[in-house]
């Protein structure tokens, strides 16, 4: 069984992969070079990529759900959403101004909001927003096993989502709660040490946990 977050950025996607991380998941995250693959239209090469790993968040993997789905039967799918449109816009317009001007930061806005830069489109970019709760949640509405919809900010945390994946629940807090740094350096070192024993022959995971 693999899992797929499938919430756009900036839905709490850092939190759902520490948490999968945690419960001992072999976790993919957005990266550069699989950025780079979906804008220039490598989708068969990305669902290979998914093959080597448990379970996936972010951008791209979020926005290949129905391929996802098609490729691994008996996968889960959780869709991370904000409590507001608006908490969600100001984090994407925060967190694009700390990117900066990437390349693959601007391909990948291109993709999924029709412009390099969403942030000074606020009503086309909650739209796109919108549109992919709407679309994601239209496409599992009858699939109540494989689907759920979670919100960190509404309290949801262990007993949502390990319940939801039949696991018991890590004896860590939850990650959004715990916020304290070695908390996350501990596991970004966790993926550093992940990302150099990828299998041989996989995408390199640039990036990872990024």
């Amino acid at each position: 069984m693999k899992i797929l977050g499938v919430g756009l950025q900036k839905t709490g996607t850092t939190t759902l992969g520490a948490s999968l991380n945690l419960m001992g998941y072999r976790h993919q995250s957005y990266a550069v070079r699989a950025a780079e693959m979906y804008t220039h239209g490598s989708i068969e090469e990305l669902l290979i990529w998914t093959d080597r790993f448990d379970s996936f968040d972010d951008v791209p993997w979020a926005l290949l759900y129905q391929e996802f789905d098609q490729r691994h039967p008996g996968s889960k799918f959780v869709l991370t959403r904000r409590r507001s449109t608006e908490a969600w816009f100001t984090s994407l317009r925060k967190h694009i101004a700390r990117l900066g001007r990437k390349s693959a930061t601007l391909e990948m806005n291109q993709a999924i909001y029709g412009r390099p830069d969403p942030q000074n489109d606020k009503p086309g970019a909650i739209a796109v927003y919108e549109q992919h709760l709407r679309s994601v949640r239209e496409y599992f509405a009858d699939r109540p096993e494989d689907f759920i919809e979670l919100c960190w900010e509404d309290g949801h945390g262990w007993q949502e989502l390990a319940g939801f994946l039949g696991r018991p629940a890590p004896a860590q807090s939850f990650p959004h709660a715990n916020k304290a740094p070695g908390f996350w350096q501990m596991l970004r070192q966790r993926w550093r040490l992940r990302k150099r024993s990828a299998p041989l022959g996989a995408p390199p995971p640039r990036d990872w946990g990024q």
